[in-house]
């Protein structure tokens, strides 16, 4: 998988290639820099955790245009307590199996987007899946403090990515070849064989009106007995494959104030273990995992006030009792300058956790 990815990378790189050898220095590009500080106070009532005051992100987004159909991207995540993936907030299921695998990089996204062909757009490097809204979305502008639990099945990779305009249809196609390791991996990279891949067709009929519809396939294999440990355990020397095919949608509607979007994901994963010498295979795992949430909110007019409330439901399916998690979220932001904004919200939770949560926090951007 690294070499096919490897070749892909080269190719869509090829055309930019002449560019880059004449490189202008760095006083003639148009650079672009926006800065988010975030800092919250979070009351927490589950087993085993404090409540605490902390930086929750100091986001960095660079933006660059060195050439007319070339666009370089980054953003950076230099929170103390953070590294991209805690910046997903508490809300990623620790029991999902598609997972981020681990949260010590500081790269959240850092891609190339080439525009030199009409009917297609290619993004090439570690990016947010298409498939999720709030990960698409500057964290400044996240209607709530914490992501939904979708985020755990969506997250960031690394890979190509294409972008087709359907003529006359007000509709796109996004497809995708990505690692599969996670993109906010830290210390651990490209240790396995797993690869996933998709598409998404994203309808807009109006303005203010857009549907989506996606599928996504992930595949991984590892023979060593550790990769496996938190799905079902598997022994070293044999081989065990992972697979999960994924099908979702969504909907995002916006008029006068009002915004209404959400997901759904329906994840089908299994785990199959084999031994080399008699080629006897085992399954370990057999799961249908289901996912969805719907986010409300309303702008009170005249006012600089939005109201927000959000209901949340991840079901592993994983025949326990008590492995689904319900999470409704109610709060409220108060937009009281430009580029400051207060948040407070309060989460209840029943199912897997059922002590409530609360967050305040304080966003500045420049």
């Amino acid at each position: 998988m690294r070499k096919t990815l490897t070749a892909m990378l080269m190719g869509a790189m090829i055309a930019g290639s002449a560019t880059a050898a004449t490189a202008a220095s760095l006083s003639e590009k148009d650079i672009q820099m926006d800065v988010v500080g975030q800092l919250g106070m979070h009351f927490d009532e589950r087993p085993g955790t404090a409540d605490n005051f902390d930086l929750n992100r100091l986001r960095i987004k660079l933006g660059a245009q060195p050439a007319d159909n070339i666009k370089f991207v980054a953003n950076l995540e230099l929170a103390e307590n953070g590294g991209a993936g805690s910046s997903f907030g508490d809300n990623t299921p620790t029991n999902a199996v598609l997972r981020d695998l681990g949260a010590e990089n500081r790269i959240a996204d850092m891609y190339v987007v080439l525009t030199y062909l009409d009917w297609v757009t290619i993004l090439a490097g570690q990016m947010p899946t298409p498939v999720s809204y709030e990960l698409n979305t500057d964290v400044y502008d996240l209607e709530t403090v914490q992501y939904s639990q979708f985020v755990g099945i969506a997250n960031r990779d690394r890979g190509v990515g294409f972008v087709i305009p359907i003529p006359n249809a007000n509709t796109d196609f996004t497809t995708w070849v990505l690692n599969g390791t996670g993109g906010v991996i830290g210390a651990q990279d490209d240790f396995d064989d797993r690869y996933n891949y998709g598409g998404m067709l994203n309808f807009k009929p109006m303005e203010n009106l857009s549907f989506k519809v996606f599928t996504q396939f992930a595949n991984m294999s590892d023979d060593t007995g550790v990769q496996f440990a938190g799905l079902g355990a598997n022994t070293a020397g044999r081989m065990a494959e992972f697979d999960a095919d994924a099908f979702g949608a969504g909907m995002d509607y916006k008029n006068n104030g009002f915004h209404l979007f959400g997901e759904y994901v329906a994840v089908k994963s299994k785990l199959d273990e084999t031994v080399p010498a008699t080629g006897v295979k085992t399954r370990l795992l057999s799961q249908k995992t289901r996912e969805w949430y719907v986010n409300g909110s309303y702008a009170i007019p005249e006012t600089d006030v939005q109201l927000v409330a959000r209901y949340d439901k991840y079901d592993p399916n994983t025949g326990a009792a008590t492995d689904e998690q319900k999470i409704f979220t109610a709060g409220l932001n108060w937009n009281f300058e430009k580029d400051a904004r207060l948040q407070i919200m309060r989460e209840f939770n029943s199912g897997r956790v059922d002590q409530d949560e609360l967050d305040i926090q304080l966003s500045v951007r420049f």
